[in-house]
């Protein structure tokens, strides 16, 4: 079992096989009908899973991550995580679920997001965060990188201290999370280094892009485990992304947000005579791979799910591949 202090904690929060649902804030400009049939499909998938979390992304303009893919949608604003995540908790129970909101870190200046942080733990009781950078690198931007994010939390915020503004606030209580893409694999900075050097920054745990093949996931483990050795770190703990599929436009987007979609899988995908049931039984297998490859580990993760979804059309496939899910965790 791994012994790290912060993965106990996230155990307690959430569970020691924890399974998220990750659920995109709603436009702004969101009619009654769509807010109505949200809020409908959240209580029928609470009434059917065991979700133990919520976790709320923060949705901004951005480019293709590959040309293979394509985006219908023009991009509108939507409600802020943090606000999102008290319609939530007013709807289903404030102590019922754990709540992670996403944080892109970048953009504002270092005292305006260390006040934001603040503002955020005190009156909108968050406890879990995943620290998010942009799509260049960190010195295009005015605001804080995502280890220097995770530094301010960990070693100044969560010791009620602030470092960018002479007037202090309350003691924050914050698990620090980061984004991880199995199949960002580079010469210089490798996916192992940067977990690695993001957790000696903070970071408790990693959310991955969605998966949709067993190698990268498999892989990445088998070289973190060394990294950590070489580095004398613990495991932290993931929450493997994955989502149903249930026609041709899903694949072309998850590609367009950088998904990695063998052609193989995608034609026995959508040849099958239930693409839904045959992305989920996919999905299922690369987590149980993930599993077995933990095992073998000297620094054992803590290993969750988070289950997303292409648009509300899928709220019910996501739900089945909850189920699913849930039963290998």
């Amino acid at each position: 079992m791994n012994n790290n202090p912060r993965i106990k904690e996230i155990r307690e929060r959430f569970s020691a096989a924890p399974l998220l649902f990750e659920i995109i804030p709603p436009e702004v400009e969101a009619d009654e009908k769509t807010l109505k049939i949200r809020k409908d499909n959240l209580l029928k998938l609470t009434d059917q899973v065991e979700v133990n979390g919520f976790n709320l992304p923060e949705i901004r303009e951005e480019s293709a991550k590959s040309d293979k893919g394509e985006r219908k949608s023009d991009f509108k604003p939507r409600l802020a995580p943090r606000k999102y995540a008290s319609e939530l908790k007013n709807l289903l129970g404030s102590e019922s679920y754990e709540y992670i909101i996403c944080r892109v870190i970048v953009h504002a200046r270092p005292a305006e997001q260390e006040n934001w942080l603040l503002e955020t733990a005190d009156e909108y009781d968050i406890r879990n965060i995943v620290v998010v950078g942009g799509e260049q690198e960190a010195d295009a931007y005015d605001g804080l990188s995502v280890p220097e994010g995770n530094k301010l939390i960990r070693n100044s915020l969560n010791r009620g201290k602030t470092k960018f503004n002479s007037q202090g606030g309350k003691t924050t209580d914050y698990l620090v999370g980061n984004i991880s893409i199995p199949t960002r694999r580079l010469e210089t900075l490798d996916e192992p280094q940067r977990i690695s050097y993001k957790i000696k920054s903070g970071a408790d745990f990693f959310s991955t892009q969605i998966i949709c093949e067993k190698e990268s996931p498999v892989k990445l483990l088998g070289d973190l485990d060394r990294e950590l050795n070489e580095q004398n770190l613990d495991a932290p703990a993931f929450f493997w992304s994955f989502a149903p599929i249930a026609e041709q436009k899903d694949v072309n987007f998850m590609r367009w947000l950088g998904v990695e979609i063998p052609e193989k899988v995608e034609e026995k995908i959508l040849v099958s005579s239930d693409p839904v049931e045959a992305s989920i039984e996919h999905s299922v297998s690369i987590f149980e791979s993930i599993k077995e490859q933990s095992a073998k580990m000297d620094n054992k993760p803590l290993n969750g799910v988070n289950v997303s979804f292409m648009g509300l059309r899928n709220f019910d496939n996501a739900i089945r591949l909850a189920k699913e899910l849930s039963k290998v965790l």
